[in-house]
């Protein structure tokens, strides 16, 4: 179980201790830390691969390995999370405390070793021939894709702390109510594990064909009411300075960049109004919108639906469009170029571009503490400030002039 940081730390402190942690989980100490995890001997070769990192400011570095040693393959993962529980391994590294532990076996996620097993979930699923895993996020979910013999989905397990998971189940029933495609809860078979039905199309980058951006916008106003009744969670635009931390941390180098640019998006925020309380996806990035024949299909990973702000729906959608653009998917520039005028026509009385532009800038901010390269993530604050520049000129052409030479070169 994850246990309650009693240290008395400064948030500078925090950040500092974290990013001594990111700097030995994922540089050249990695191996030995990994060996010690392993009891292997320090002299004993392994080939260690950094397969994810997950740092949520003040609440730990998580990092997910790929691990080849001998004849023998793990997928091995360590925290600076404070943590107890069996199956743990204890590690002291240059006065940091880690624990480690092999997957499936995270101590948050006790369900997630069933969702890993063929015949547990066959028996759960049945149909279910091989799992496919989707996704982890260490100590706070996962995803697993159980598929038939012919290679088809036959359903999905979403794999929460056992305290969310009536939570989720909770939310997916409201968005059936509601008629908004989305998957159907099939059953919660054990503790933390939610199976869903498999969400029809693809997810919006890989889809030939995509919607317009009102067609979104009027999917995400069929969340109707109901959620409004539920528990509010802060959007990403609104913790902007501790993800400047995470950025802080992640760079490796002293730089204050990304704490000036978080007070300038807070300093638009405050300026210009987010508009009335409405019912939110909370988390609508390109993956979580599922598209069929040029239509919205289905909204998938709504752990995060409740009461916000549209902008900040909108917002992280463009937001991963423009990342996107940067780095990987020149089509996406197509769609953010179509989608930006409609967005910002059909946003609620009152809330402005500024808003909107401030807003994606946050939330491309809060990538680079988890993009997997130096270079991505310096990418990233570039950015972050060029919708800064946008929202503080209330003008398109500084992001437009960024996003157009970062995609052709």
């Amino acid at each position: 179980m994850i246990t309650t940081d009693a240290s008395g730390s400064r948030p500078g402190a925090v950040v500092a201790t974290e990013a001594r942690v990111r700097g030995l989980l994922t540089g050249a100490g990695r191996d030995d830390v990994v060996r010690a995890a392993l009891g292997a001997r320090p002299d004993q070769p392994v080939a260690v691969r950094v397969d994810r990192v997950q740092h949520r400011v003040g609440l730990g570095v998580s990092v997910g390995y790929d691990v080849r040693y001998g004849a023998a393959q793990d997928y091995l993962v360590v925290s600076s999370a404070p943590l107890d529980g069996a199956g743990l391994a204890r590690l002291e590294r240059d006065g940091l405390v880690l624990h480690a532990w092999r997957h499936p076996h995270d101590p948050a996620l006790p369900g997630l070793a069933a969702a890993c097993d063929v015949a547990t979930v066959a028996r759960w699923l049945p149909g279910t021939a091989t799992l496919e895993f989707c996704s982890y996020r260490p100590l706070r979910r996962a995803v697993v894709r159980a598929v038939g013999a012919d290679g088809a989905a036959v359903g999905y397990l979403k794999v929460v702390r056992p305290g969310a998971a009536t939570d989720l189940v909770r939310r997916h029933d409201l968005l059936a109510d509601a008629g908004v495609p989305a998957p159907l809860v099939l059953t919660a078979p054990t503790p933390g594990v939610v199976l869903l039905t498999p969400a029809p199309g693809t997810p919006l980058l890989d889809a030939p064909v995509r919607p317009r951006m009102a067609d979104v916008l009027d999917v995400l106003e069929e969340l109707g009411t109901e959620p409004l009744a539920l528990p509010a969670r802060p959007s990403w635009a609104d913790r902007v300075e501790v993800h400047a931390d995470g950025a802080v941390a992640a760079l490796g180098t002293p730089s204050s960049r990304p704490l000036e640019l978080a007070a300038r998006l807070r300093r638009v925020m405050d300026a210009h109004d987010a508009g009335p309380l409405v019912a939110t996806h909370g988390d609508l990035h390109p993956g979580n919108l599922f598209v069929a024949d040029g239509e919205v299909s289905a909204l998938i990973d709504v752990d995060s639906l409740g009461p916000g702000h549209r902008v900040d729906d909108v917002a992280c959608l463009l937001a991963h469009l423009s990342q996107a653009a940067v780095t990987t998917d020149v089509g996406a520039l197509r769609t953010l170029t179509a989608w930006l005028p409609d967005a910002v026509a059909h946003l609620p009385r009152g809330v402005g571009y500024p808003a909107l532009a401030a807003r994606a800038g946050a939330v491309v901010l809060s990538l680079v503490g988890v993009a997997a390269s130096a270079a991505h993530r310096w990418r990233l604050l570039a950015l972050a400030r060029a919708w800064c520049v946008s929202a503080e000129t209330a003008r398109l052409d500084p992001l437009m002039h960024h996003l157009t030479r970062r995609s052709s070169s």
